[in-house]
Parts: C-alpha cells; structure tokens; sequence
C-alpha cells in the first residue's frame, strides 16, 4: 500500500527535475534485501517497507520520497563509518558498566544516554569535518530544493 501525499506547488517545476529525484535512489527490490540483512523485528521492517513506498504527487508527476530518504541513510552509513563506530563503541561501553553487580544497573541506566550522545557527536563531528557527510546533505538538499516552495 502506497501513501501518495499530493503538492499543490505555485511555481512550475521541470519535470525533467522531478524524474531526477526518483533515478538517484535505489529500487525497492535492493532496499529490501539490504532490510533482510540488518537484524531488525518484523514490525521494524514492515514500518521501513512502508517509508520506502512512501510518494508524494507534484503535478502529474509521482516521486517517490520514501525510497529517496531510505537510500540516503545508506548511502550515510557509508560515508559516515566514524559516526557508527562511535555509536557502537558507546553500546558495548554502556553493556559491560551496566554488568557490574548492583552498581552498574544505576549507572549503566544513567550513563547510556550521556555515552551514546558522546560518542554518536564526536563521531559525527569527525565525519562532519571531513567534509563527506556535508556535501551528502547538501546534495540531498539541493535534489528537493524545487519542491519548496
């Protein structure tokens, strides 16, 4: 099941523009099987399915944001190794704290937070700084710049 969202847009758009936007994602069938490789719950993947199927109508044309936004994630997750890696570490740092007996539930608890944040942002800013992950969401940007209004 498709959510088609219509956009009534006051400036004409050429609609060799609007083709552009769906060619640069990957097709369904790929993101699909990328889906079956990461261990999510059904539900997860169902509510992913239903993004990637996600389209809005400008004009007499469909584009498909949901696959759209999709690949762009994956496309980050290649470009952004150090934000992931910073994300993961401060998993595997927040599970052995929270083993300690007694002591480590509390502040395993209170510590995830302040550590996923941590090492997410530190990694982050270190993929940011290298300028990969700028220039991927300013073309991403740029893609949909003639939907706004």
């Amino acid at each position: 099941m498709t959510s088609n969202t219509p956009i009534a847009l006051p400036q004409e758009i050429d609609k060799t523009e609007l083709s552009v936007m769906n060619e640069t994602a990957l097709p369904i069938r790929d993101i699909r099987k990328k889906l079956e490789q990461i261990a999510l719950s059904a539900d997860a993947k169902a509510i992913l399915d239903k993004l990637v199927q996600t389209t809005v109508t400008v004009g007499s044309a469909v584009i498909q944001i949901g696959r759209s936004i999709v690949s762009f994630v994956f496309d980050l997750l290649k470009i952004a190794p150090t934000m992931l890696f910073g994300g993961l570490l401060a998993l595997v740092v927040t599970s052995c704290i929270a083993a300690v007996p007694l002591l480590g539930t509390v502040l395993g608890s209170a510590l995830a937070p302040i550590l996923s944040a941590f090492g997410i942002g530190l990694g982050g800013l270190s993929d940011l700084l290298s300028g990969r992950v700028a220039k991927q969401i300013d073309a991403f940007v740029a893609k949909y710049q003639p939907l706004v209004a």
